[in-house]
């Protein structure tokens, strides 16, 4: 199957979308760029494939009539048990690596000491790791360092008291684990994920395990088909780091112009309000960019600021939207 990729390395966030040959949007991917812009890219094409596979579920399942009037059900439970078994898999690096730089730590007399509370830290996470995937669960984010990162200071500066460690130790243990984790690309286990989390999910729907024959032909049958990759394009502030020929990278500028003309064709001027900075773009009857202003490099009055509001309000990105259209 041919599609065709783009990807926005942006200064907080990357992102990438496919889209098949008649220009429908199959899948969308998002990660948080780190300091390996390569690896952001990689992870955020992978994601985007993965959410392709999502959307082909659905359609072959629909077509084969395995779960009449089930399918958003099982659909919304399967994908939260592949998440759930990303996170483990990841959750199980993050805790062998903390053990290793514990060792490698300089803690003297209290290495004992932390790797005990380091211990029982992974313990308690672990046993709470499937409610983080619950049906009516409620999380900030839906990146791996900031699911990991906020459970692991709650349940860390808990244990660290009754074990009698010292809070900033366990702190500096995480800081050093977690850089190497999220820079690490797990793409080899995706397929095997996908399969533990289908088992996982026609054990959970009731009325579900007596078809399960029925359900796996058709998620195998998406599995085995191969995404053909026949052009990717590039655009952000980081694409000079994308591994591909300058003939695929293009400004954002362009590209939001173009898109926003292909979407919209009256377009005249397009709005980008990004972590940075904001643009304000002109476009021409063919979507070709006439001008453009931005503003000075400063997250103050841009999106990372929203995020920065949104975490003060005790509120998810998403929901500053919704919330703002309600104003009067």
């Amino acid at each position: 199957m041919r599609c065709f990729i783009g990807i926005d390395l942006g200064s907080t966030t990357t992102k990438a979308v496919v889209i098949d040959e008649q220009r429908n949007v199959l899948g969308r991917g998002i990660t948080n760029s780190r300091s390996n812009y390569d690896t952001a890219a990689t992870i955020a094409k992978q994601e985007a494939l993965v959410n392709t596979r999502f959307y082909l579920f659905r359609q072959a399942l629909s077509g084969s009539g395995a779960l009449n009037g089930l399918l958003e059900d099982f659909l919304a439970q399967l994908e939260r048990d592949f998440r759930l078994e990303q996170f483990l898999e990841q959750f199980a690096d993050l805790e062998a690596t903390c053990r290793r730089n514990v060792e490698s730590a300089h803690f003297g007399d209290a290495a004992l000491g932390v790797g005990g509370a380091l211990e029982e830290v992974f313990k308690r996470l672990r046993t709470e790791a499937p409610a983080l995937f619950a049906p009516d669960a409620k999380r900030k984010s839906d990146f791996f360092r900031d699911i990991a990162g906020s459970r692991y200071l709650a349940v860390g500066e808990q244990v660290a008291k009754e074990c009698g460690v010292r809070y900033d130790m366990l702190l500096n243990v995480f800081d050093r684990s977690i850089i190497e984790v999220e820079n690490r690309v797990y793409d080899e286990s995706i397929s095997r994920n996908l399969l533990a989390a289908l088992d996982r999910t026609i054990r959970a729907i009731p009325d579900t395990l007596a078809r399960g024959d029925a359900i796996r032909a058709p998620i195998k049958g998406v599995l085995d088909t191969v995404l053909d990759e026949a052009y990717v394009v590039g655009t952000g502030y980081g694409r000079a780091r994308l591994p591909f020929s300058k003939e695929h990278i293009r400004s954002e500028i362009l590209c939001h112009g173009l898109g926003a003309h292909v979407m919209h064709p009256a377009t005249a001027t397009v709005l980008d309000i990004g972590g940075q900075d904001t643009k304000a773009i002109q476009v021409d009857r063919d979507g070709i960019v006439e001008s453009f202003q931005m503003n000075d490099r400063c997250a103050a009055g841009c999106g990372r600021y929203l995020g920065y509001i949104a975490d003060e309000m005790n509120m998810g990105l998403h929901e500053l939207g919704p919330l703002a259209m309600k104003w009067r």
